[in-house]
């Protein structure tokens, strides 16, 4: 496990950490809670693996203080830009998670689907694969590919192409000119 950094609650230590997720485990001593803090453009996950820890989350939309109390294998998440914090009222053991809103809601239908109509163009598909420029919406977190007005994708003279997976999408995150293969 990672090194152990202490904190005026208990302990954390980070078991993963990169562009999309991290993953800490905390340990809080009975009767001491966090900061209250919020996170601009991430969910902050927790799941109690011993004892009894309350998340308390300021509600953005109206005047509240939900109060969730999680003991042993419990889970809940608070949404970006939320302020929230933790009180732990017996000794506690739990994991930490963190995500960005990106991942979340990220689709944008054009249309609702259903039978196709004889009317329409088909379908362009390429018989290899090519790759797409993407751009990165850092208000939304959305990524977002880029087509000419054939449907098919364009690629700018001098783009680099990432391998497919999760590479293009973390290299979105770093690189707003990353590839994705269609």
């Amino acid at each position: 496990m990672a090194n152990v950094t202490g904190k005026i609650w208990g302990d954390t230590s980070v078991i993963i950490q990169n562009a999309l997720v991290e993953l800490h485990k905390i340990n809080v001593k009975a009767g001491f809670r966090c900061s209250e803090h919020l996170h601009e453009h991430k969910w902050n996950g927790f799941y109690v693996e011993s004892g009894v820890l309350e998340i308390h989350v300021r509600k953005n939309n109206y005047e509240l203080t939900d109060v969730t109390v999680l003991r042993a294998g419990d889970f809940t998440s608070v949404r970006p830009g939320e302020y929230h914090f933790f009180v732990c009222t017996e000794a506690c053991s739990a994991l930490e998670l963190y995500w960005p809103e990106l991942l979340s809601e990220d689709i944008k239908r054009k249309n609702t689907g259903g039978p196709m109509a004889s009317n329409m163009p088909p379908i362009k598909k390429n018989p290899v694969a090519v790759p797409v420029p993407i751009d990165f919406e850092y208000d939304t977190g959305r990524v977002i590919p880029k087509y000419d007005k054939a449907g098919y994708a364009t690629l700018p003279q001098g783009q680099t192409i990432h391998p497919v997976g999760i590479g293009p999408v973390m290299s979105s995150i770093i690189s707003p000119s990353a590839q994705l293969i269609r």
